[in-house]
């Protein structure tokens, strides 16, 4: 686990949050601390008012973050929309915040996730990969787009006749 934390910790990055310092409870959870990131989780759908450009953006953001953090061999493994943050009062953008330590949670942990909206590693109880993080932000967009995550949409009737 202090080696995860370490590997996060040596992190460095605009759109990351920086870990300071890793502890156990005295019951035993580990924890980490990290900076304080002020601005709101990103949020549900439907869009209302933003253009494509404004919703996509953070999704960018996202994208640059975890580029660099899988580079460096780190896996965030916990991407939802609590763990996105739109920083407020700064140039900033999206920051990805609390990174999931595997060891923590053991080979498999679901976090009450519905089975549909698992990652395939996570379902066949393999090694997850830097795929899993991505399988996680498009699970997220689609909560963005969609307001839910996991089934299949609605789509809307097909037209009948020519």
């Amino acid at each position: 686990m202090q080696d995860e934390f370490r590997a996060v910790a040596s992190l460095r990055h605009p759109r990351l949050a920086r870990a300071y310092d890793f502890g156990y409870t005295e019951g035993g959870l580990p924890y980490y601390t990290r900076e304080y990131v002020p601005g709101v989780p990103i949020p549900g759908g439907p869009p209302r008012t933003e253009t494509p450009a404004e919703l996509l953006l953070p999704f960018l953001h996202l994208l640059e973050a975890l580029e660099y953090v899988h580079s460096q061999g780190v896996l965030h493994l916990d991407i939802h929309a609590g763990n996105v943050i739109l920083s407020s009062g700064s140039a900033r953008g999206a920051v990805l915040i609390d990174f999931g330590f595997r060891s923590a949670r053991g080979p498999l942990s679901t976090g009450g996730t519905p089975w549909h909206s698992l990652p395939p590693e996570m379902i066949e109880r393999s090694k997850p990969t830097h795929r899993t993080d991505l399988f996680q932000v498009g699970r997220l967009l689609e909560y963005r787009l969609m307001g839910r995550t996991g089934g299949r949409p609605k789509l809307p009737p097909e037209p009948c006749g020519p």
